[in-house]
């Protein structure tokens, strides 16, 4: 096993990148305002209170948070479909 992942490790990295891209791009919306930019994402909502009163900005943390563990699970599940899609071709 170890001998595989030193010989296929970029193709994880790609998958990752990959499955990190979809999650950002199913992310969730919010009403009336739509989807958060990806300052927002990537920070986990933490620079929303330079731009949004107290109230929008408990609205919208929440949503950053869960935008951020989609782009996260989207990674890890895109390097391991990737790593097992590759295992699987490798071992025919």
């Amino acid at each position: 096993m170890e001998e595989f992942l030193e010989r296929y490790w970029p193709l994880g990295c790609v998958g990752a990148v990959v499955g990190a891209l979809f999650g950002y791009l199913f992310r969730p919306s919010v009403p009336l305002y739509g989807k958060l930019p990806f300052r927002h994402v990537i920070s986990r909502g933490e620079f929303l209170s330079e731009e949004y009163n107290r109230l929008v900005e408990a609205l919208l943390y929440k949503t950053a948070v869960e935008s951020f563990e989609m782009l996260i699970a989207g990674g890890i599940i895109g390097a391991l479909g990737a790593l097992g899609i590759t295992w699987l071709l490798a071992n025919r």
